[in-house]
């Protein structure tokens, strides 16, 4: 899995349900495109529609979720014109566009939910004092699934916007892997589930540290 796959999936900032649109800017630590990263999260009925630019990738991204932040369907629109869209079906995972090969088989799940966004997937989790979770995420490049779990570790004092915020830390490996091996951490407001900092690799074990921290909000 390449450094696209792991930031993108640290990339989304997490937001409660609202009646109305948000929009939040988080700054990538390194900086390999000099571009703050945003993302806009507005209501679509039962759904919420989550539109992301500014990614590592260079694409944009279109995400509807379900009413829990599950991923019903994740649209990616890159800068040479190519569209992939992956849509869950049950328990798989189809892909359809110009990004993927056409005979590409579905991506097998089970019960579990496919996070999209994994901190708008996680925001719950980490304000609910349960100690692990599991989830499915897709690689976009290859359309593989990989099943993660989370591991509430505990609070602690975070600097966001410029201030001194309680927030729940929140580990995520890949499972059956040990955490020693590969793991990312996500720091979400303990006030209303909102994911504040991303530490992590770029491309996997072994790779340079890569870190997201949110540094504006409109809501």
């Amino acid at each position: 899995m390449n450094n696209r796959f792991w930031t993108l999936i640290a990339f989304l900032v997490a937001a409660k349900a609202g009646l109305s649109a948000e929009r939040y800017v988080d700054r990538q630590t390194p900086d390999s495109h000099g571009n703050a990263q945003t993302v806009t999260i507005a209501p679509d009925g039962e759904n919420r529609i989550v539109n992301a630019e500014g990614s590592s990738d260079g694409a944009k991204h279109r995400f509807v979720l379900d009413g829990d932040c599950a991923t019903k369907e994740w649209r990616i629109l890159r800068a040479d014109g190519s569209e992939t869209v992956f849509t869950r079906e049950g328990t798989e995972v189809t892909a359809r566009g110009t990004g993927v090969k056409a005979k590409r088989k579905p991506a097998r799940v089970d019960a579990l939910p496919w996070y999209g966004s994994v901190p708008l997937g996680l925001a719950a989790f980490a304000r609910s004092g349960t100690e692990k979770t599991e989830f499915w995420i897709i690689n976009p490049d290859n359309g593989k699934a990989y099943k993660m779990t989370a591991t509430r570790i505990g609070e602690e004092s975070v600097s966001s916007c410029g201030a001194e915020v309680p927030a729940i830390l929140v580990r995520v490996t890949v499972s059956g892997v040990p955490a020693a091996f590969f793991s990312m951490r996500y720091w979400f407001r303990s006030s209303d589930g909102m994911m504040i900092r991303y530490e992590g690799k770029e491309s996997g074990p072994g790779s340079a540290d890569l870190t997201l921290e949110l540094i504006e909000e409109e809501r």
